[in-house]
């Protein structure tokens, strides 16, 4: 399956992405916005890279028009267990520069995202966990009919942990 789009494309990193990977780890919107980790250095960064290309469900967002990386969107575990079914769903992340903000690629990507899902992978749900004040993402994943389900505390679990996600769920099948 091609995972194009009218205006982007879908790809595995590659090294050579480590210059925006730094620059997104760079700038604290991506932080409070994605939970995109604070990137100090280029050791850093190139460490940043090396995971996201071991990760089999980790794509660059691609600019078609000028072969830019403007986003990430990856599809990630959310238990091994067999008997629970978690192995037939997913995490969604996505994370889109803010120079693109307000121009629905991420409308264009979504859909793209779910149907290699249900299709490709034939995962029984997709969830993704937003930041409470995140509206835009919350919108986005409502327009695709993702459902709010609950609201997890991170402060209650983990020590240094300060935030919430609110967690929506999409059922594929």
């Amino acid at each position: 399956m091609k995972l194009e789009t009218k205006r982007t494309y879908l790809r595995k990193f590659v090294e050579s992405d480590v210059t925006q990977i730094f620059k997104w780890g760079q700038n604290p919107v991506y932080k409070r916005t994605a939970g995109f980790s604070n990137i100090k250095d280029k050791y850093q960064a190139k460490q940043a890279i090396a995971q996201y290309m071991a990760r089999p469900l980790s794509f660059a967002v691609v600019l078609k028009e000028t072969d830019e990386v403007i986003g990430v969107v990856e599809l990630s575990n959310r238990g091994e267990e067999q008997e629970s079914g978690l192995l037939a769903t997913k995490e969604l992340g996505l994370m889109l520069d803010q120079a693109y903000w307000g121009q629905h690629i991420m409308s264009e990507v979504l859909p793209l995202i779910i149907d290699f899902a249900r299709d490709e992978l034939h995962l029984t749900e997709l969830w993704a966990g937003v930041y409470p004040d995140n509206k835009a993402s919350k919108n986005l994943l409502l327009k695709f009919h993702f459902e709010y389900k609950y609201q997890v505390d991170y402060s209650v679990m983990y020590q240094f942990a300060d935030y919430q996600e609110d967690y929506y769920r999409l059922k594929l099948n």
